[in-house]
């Protein structure tokens, strides 16, 4: 089952309490995406909604059965603008989890780079 779709409104933040959880990117046109996460009980995600345009750039999917809390977005920002500490610290949370994502595309594609490529010539 898909939670949403990449290109979908982002207006929730998702708490998994039980389950798995894939994160995809599909090409347009593909219906086979690359997975760039998976997460599961305790993690979050759906962070898109914190940003703007507010518009997811992956698909959620459930890789199993899955457990989750849905909180609307605007509710936790209201939250945030009256106690600022518990804003900076939930923020500070969710761009852990964003660099880590830049991190590990960089290695991948470092990793990538690293393969060697055999060219071939025909003689003539």
């Amino acid at each position: 089952d898909k939670i949403y779709h990449q290109g979908d409104r982002a207006n929730h933040l998702y708490i998994i309490t039980g389950g798995l959880i894939s994160l995809v990117e599909f090409q347009p046109g593909n219906k086979i995406g690359i997975v760039f996460e998976e997460r599961g009980r305790g993690q979050i995600f759906g962070c898109a909604s914190f940003m703007k345009p507010r518009i997811h750039t992956l698909t959620a999917m459930c890789v199993e059965d899955a457990e989750i809390l849905v909180i609307e977005t605007d509710k936790f920002l209201d939250l945030f603008e009256r106690d600022t500490d518990v804003g900076y610290k939930f923020l500070k949370k969710v761009n852990r989890i964003y660099f880590g994502l830049l991190n590990k595309l960089v290695r991948q594609q470092l990793h990538e780079m690293k393969i060697p490529v055999i060219i071939t010539t025909v003689p003539k």
